[in-house]
């Protein structure tokens, strides 16, 4: 068989080789497929496109992406743990859930914005976020949290 490929298909449930994470095992992973065959999509969507934003540069759209990723791990665990968790209905828990990943990707993008500008010169650093915002990284949402990070940082 040498040169061609074979494509063998698993059950997405079996935990795949070189995969550390064990996805089949994972609370959060096993709870968004249980919402998601319920009919509720909870999950998670990236953070910009596949090539990044043109305002980052490769290493700043890594952070971005590993930044996101934590974050949106953090805030999904805390808000299954949350006590009205338990509580809420499938369509409150997707709702709560969402919120919890809006929030992760502000965090995640202010912390990048903040980054990617803290050393620059004002007036270049006014051009950078200006870019950014045209480059739709920097909403106002973003922008908000990156003042207050600037602030407690200075």
């Amino acid at each position: 068989m040498r040169g061609k490929l074979r494509c063998v298909q698993r059950d997405p449930g079996t935990p795949r080789p070189g995969n550390p994470s064990q996805e089949a095992n994972d609370p959060v992973v096993k709870e968004l497929r249980r919402l998601m065959d319920a009919g509720y999509s909870a999950t998670p969507t990236q953070l910009g496109s596949k090539s990044g934003y043109d305002s980052l540069t490769p290493e700043q759209n890594t952070f971005l992406w590993e930044r996101g990723g934590q974050y949106l791990r953090t805030k999904m665990e805390e808000a299954m743990k949350d006590r009205a968790y338990a509580r809420y209905d499938d369509e409150e828990k997707q709702k709560f859930l969402n919120s919890a990943v809006d929030d992760a990707k502000v965090e995640a993008r202010a912390q990048t914005v903040w980054r990617a500008v803290k050393d620059l010169p004002e007036a270049e650093r006014k051009a950078k976020l200006a870019e950014m915002k045209q480059d739709k990284l920097l909403t106002e949402q973003v922008y908000n949290r990156y003042l207050s990070l600037s602030k407690g940082r200075k």
